[in-house]
């Protein structure tokens, strides 16, 4: 365990940290963080799957990370989404803690300590629907594509 305890109040709030990462309803990674340290136990490796290039960073690359699953800081409208999340300014932190790093190109998601949550309770809003409705369209659209294909093999126009 880290030997070093910061008294800076920033550094302070991520010591005793504890998350997990998910895709979709799969756990691929749990994270604790003790003092500066951060440890990380990946159980996938997938590099699609995977924020995490490594099993122990500090505080700070952890919060680039976090950085990387919220919005622009210097984005046009940034205040009013601050504002609309209840917070008084860009906290990294807790708009992470807010939006669980949900990203609308993929399906990463943090879920922190305490928290009985799932994929469908998180995920971006044009992702909500049923599913098993969405499985089913995408074999309706590989069963299609593969039937065209076949046709056209045998067509001659």
């Amino acid at each position: 365990m880290n030997k070093y305890k910061s008294t800076i109040p920033d550094v302070q709030r991520w010591d005793g940290l504890k998350f997990e990462l998910f895709w979709r309803d799969d756990l691929i990674s749990r994270v604790h963080v003790d003092g500066t340290t951060v440890y990380i136990d990946r159980l996938i490796q997938h590099p699609a799957k995977q924020l995490f290039w490594t099993n122990k960073m500090n505080i700070f690359q952890l919060s680039m990370i976090f950085e990387d699953r919220c919005w622009e800081r210097n984005r046009d409208d940034i205040d009013d989404i601050i504002h609309n999340l209840g917070l008084k300014s860009y906290d990294l932190f807790e708009i992470t803690k807010l939006t669980h790093g949900t990203n609308y190109n993929d399906c990463l998601w943090f879920k922190f300590e305490g928290e009985n949550i799932s994929f469908i309770d998180v995920m971006p809003r044009n992702r909500r629907g049923n599913p098993v409705i969405w499985q089913i369209k995408k074999s309706y659209i590989h069963l299609k594509r593969a039937l065209n294909r076949r046709l056209n093999k045998y067509c001659f126009y």
